[in-house]
């Protein structure tokens, strides 16, 4: 299984959210990498800072939900021929 699977496992057995501890505890130490292929996939994923401990800061993710794509209504070639029709040779 990949890394970003088990993100995707983890967050959705905890109720969309996840912390970097959490991550690391899933063998995940890359963790802003496996995030960032997510939201490259369209996962829209929110990282929320909670405020600072010590001089320790602490953030969580929030899996808002994956970002649907529109279905064009239609393709290039047919928009093109719509509003370019062939001229006629005769």
């Amino acid at each position: 299984m990949k890394q970003s699977e088990k993100i995707l496992n983890a967050f959705r057995s905890n109720n969309n959210v996840l912390t970097p501890s959490d991550m690391l505890r899933l063998g995940i130490a890359q963790y802003n990498a496996r995030v960032k292929e997510l939201r490259e996939k369209g996962y829209e994923i929110e990282n929320q800072y909670l405020g600072s401990v010590n001089g320790i800061k602490h953030t969580r993710f929030i899996l808002k939900g994956k970002a649907v794509i529109a279905k064009p209504k239609m393709t290039i070639h047919e928009y093109a021929s719509a509003n370019n029709p062939t001229p006629s040779l005769w």
